[in-house]
């Protein structure tokens, strides 16, 4: 099957991040250039050169990191908390960082000149790591090179993503905003598998060994199916595994506890109880709830659970990632559990929907895979979307509508009408 028999040659994005961008520009230069030529437009109230200079983040990267002339003072383990704790982590509203913060410390180089130059693996506070996780992601807002500065480091890189993978493994109690910024990263690396730094460690997320998290049924059921793809190797690894047991003398060996085979399960199931909870019954708004006639929907699980359906396509979408992954997937029945969630068919769930959607034809109609693996807006206009139905027969967009996406009932005597017309308006109004 071309699913088993992939390598990486076949899949070459062009990311923002492979190509070479302009040298970092110091503090005192960038304050002489426009704002907006640095960042582009920003949204909401514009930031004034004259605020950037007379922000407290820009006093604090001149007396820190900001420095040109002489030693820089030593590096300040506290102080990143304190940024972290005051200026980045929000707990309340719509928002998952504060813009303007975040745009602010970019501006000073906060990431190239504090923050990775003085990451130390072992010592490294949860908040320092989330730093770099949040600076990361403005870059890859800002749309300018977001790996460069990490490339003079690169010996660290596989331990600052061992920092990262496990960071969810401390007794912390995160909030839904830093659990979707964390997501957010995560998406910015598998988008980035062009680069070979990156594409090291993360790859091995989505290695074979991901396989024994999947129940027994399914294992057999993937044995059977593909024996000489995947019975094989699954012999080999295994083998491999039992020496490597052996010779550090542990006879309780327990591979399901191997970062690589319970990381992208943990996301999974932190998903799907995200996912149970994003609508209540509650009638009382909120500053993070919108009253709505079918459930309160908080918006920042609404905003993760829209994230995760963002990862998740990504991941099934590219070769190296989606081999294993899609069993893990099915095996946990993501997109049933999905279309039967109150947010599926919630009034704000709209463009979850369309991702699970985008999911649900990929996984069950071979004929719609170019609508899974095309982007949102491509099918967002009416007649775009139209088109791409034109490709089933009446019975096949009748089981679609009917019986995988249950939008009209199979006894409706409009669905079984010849023309495909009623069902293809349905799945249309529905997306």
């Amino acid at each position: 099957m071309a699913t088993y028999a992939s390598n990486f040659s076949q899949f070459k994005k062009a990311k923002v991040a492979e190509y070479a961008g302009p040298a970092p520009v110091p503090l005192g230069d960038a304050l002489e250039k426009s704002v907006e030529q640095m960042l582009g437009p920003m949204p909401g109230k514009a930031i004034t050169l004259n605020e950037i200079q007379r922000d407290k983040i820009t006093k604090i990267a001149e007396a820190n990191w900001s420095v040109t002339k002489g030693n820089k003072p030593v590096f300040n383990a506290e102080l990143v908390d304190e940024i972290y704790r005051k200026e980045l982590l929000v707990t309340t509203g719509n928002k998952t960082v504060p813009l303007q913060r975040v745009m602010v410390l970019e501006i000073s180089q906060y990431l190239e000149n504090y923050l990775w130059p003085n990451f130390e693996p072992t010592a490294a506070s949860f908040e320092h790591v989330m730093s770099i996780v949040l600076m990361v992601n403005e870059k890859f807002r800002e749309n300018v090179p977001a790996w460069r500065c990490f490339h003079d480091r690169e010996d660290v890189f596989p331990a600052f993503c061992q920092r990262v993978f496990t960071l969810k493994d401390q007794e912390r109690v995160w909030n839904i905003r830093e659990k979707t910024n964390y997501l957010l990263f995560m998406i910015h690396c598998f988008q980035s598998l062009e680069d070979e730094m990156v594409r090291a460690p993360v790859l091995k997320l989505a290695h074979l060994k991901l396989w024994h998290a999947l129940s027994r049924g399914r294992l057999q059921m993937e044995f059977f199916f593909h024996p000489k793809e995947v019975l094989e190797p699954w012999k080999k690894l295994l083998k491999k595994e039992a020496k490597l047991a052996k010779k550090a003398g542990s006879k309780q060996y327990d591979p399901k506890q191997e970062l690589e085979v319970k990381f992208l399960p943990s996301l999974i199931q932190e998903f799907l109880q995200i996912l149970d909870s994003t609508v209540s019954l509650s009638t009382v708004d909120g500053p993070d709830n919108i009253g709505k006639e079918d459930g309160q929907v908080d918006e920042g699980s609404l905003l993760y659970c829209e994230r995760f359906m963002e990862f998740l396509i990504d991941l099934l979408s590219q070769l190296p990632t989606r081999r294993y992954l899609l069993a893990l997937v099915e095996d946990a029945a993501v997109v049933i559990k999905c279309r039967m969630s109150a947010l599926y068919t919630h009034s704000r769930g709209r463009l979850f929907g369309q991702l699970a959607f985008q999911r649900l034809v990929y996984k069950a109609v071979p004929k719609l895979q170019e609508i899974a693996l095309t982007n949102i807006a491509a099918i967002e206009k009416r007649d775009a979307l139209k088109e791409k139905l034109s490709v089933l027969t009446a019975e096949e967009l009748k089981h679609l509508v009917c019986e995988q996406l249950m939008l009209i009932s199979p006894s409706d005597p409009w669905a079984n009408r010849g023309s495909n017309f009623c069902s293809v308006e349905v799945v249309v109004a529905a997306f």
